[in-house]
């Protein structure tokens, strides 16, 4: 984390006090789930997932769930189909992009997730927002994963498929930054002009803050993370144009980990 990042985290701990609160009510809320890693030698990534899911179909208040990528260790069929079926139990819309993990073996690219899943990009609009998704994926020859010319496409095309395109939530597995997305620049530029109000990413298996030229960029916790035995996901509040982002372990009431105000004009 950058020292930039640290200092806005460390004022908006300080700021809310690291306090539990309830969640209010709103219009807007969604569950964000990333970085799952389903295995068929780790059964404890699936039964966490399967808690997840169970615990959000508890909430009568999230309308959507979205899965930020690395579904699985590594893309064998059954550790992907056994992801498709647990998400499957959701009672609400989800909507899932690949990771790093889903789209390659051993440094080759791997098709399973998309016969499994069938597609790695959405976009649609509710009553509010916009909420637009996708995969990045390496050309040959190149080091760094990108958001292909063909998916780009694609993405303009749903767009101008969408009367009166509202403000925008993006949804994506690698961060937006230098060393995992190779064409950032670009991308943060495109997302500019369409009025985007947050970007969402997994990949580091933690909480970060970004700021992609004004545009905040929350990187997202693990399911499961290192010495943790109880799975979490991450729900967000849009209320009264502020987002409360919280963090949401099986069995514990959700905790806020940080609220930001967002720019609608």
């Amino acid at each position: 984390m950058s020292i930039r990042n640290l200092a806005i985290v460390l004022f908006l701990v300080w700021y809310l006090g690291g306090k539990a609160v309830a969640l209010p009510n709103d219009r807007v809320c969604f569950a964000l789930i990333t970085d799952m890693h389903i295995q068929q030698k780790d059964p404890k990534a699936l039964a966490g997932l399967k808690a997840c899911v169970e615990q959000i179909n508890r909430c009568d208040s999230v309308d959507y769930v979205f899965v930020a990528g690395d579904l699985v260790q590594q893309p064998d069929s059954m550790s992907m189909w056994q992801c498709k079926e647990a998400l499957d139990k959701l009672d609400i819309p989800y909507f899932v992009v690949a990771g790093n993990h889903d789209r390659s073996y051993k440094g080759k690219p791997d098709t399973t997730f998309h016969l499994v899943f069938q597609q790695d990009v959405f976009c649609f609009s509710d009553s509010l927002l916009t909420f637009m998704g996708f995969s990045l994926y390496r050309q040959q020859g190149e080091s760094q994963p990108r958001l292909s010319d063909i998916t780009w496409a694609c993405l303009d095309s749903m767009l101008g498929d969408q009367l009166n395109v509202k403000p925008m939530i993006v949804v994506t597995h690698e961060p937006l930054v230098e060393g995992d997305c190779g064409n950032a620049r670009s991308v943060i530029k495109w997302l500019s002009k369409h009025h985007t109000l947050l970007v969402l990413s997994g990949h580091y298996h933690r909480y970060m803050v970004y700021d992609y030229d004004g545009i905040p960029g929350i990187v997202n916790r693990a399911l499961r993370r290192t010495n943790e035995e109880v799975a979490a996901y991450t729900q967000y509040v849009i209320k009264e144009g502020v987002v409360y982002i919280y963090e949401c372990y099986v069995g514990r009431e959700p905790e806020l980990w940080l609220s930001l105000p967002l720019d609608y004009n």
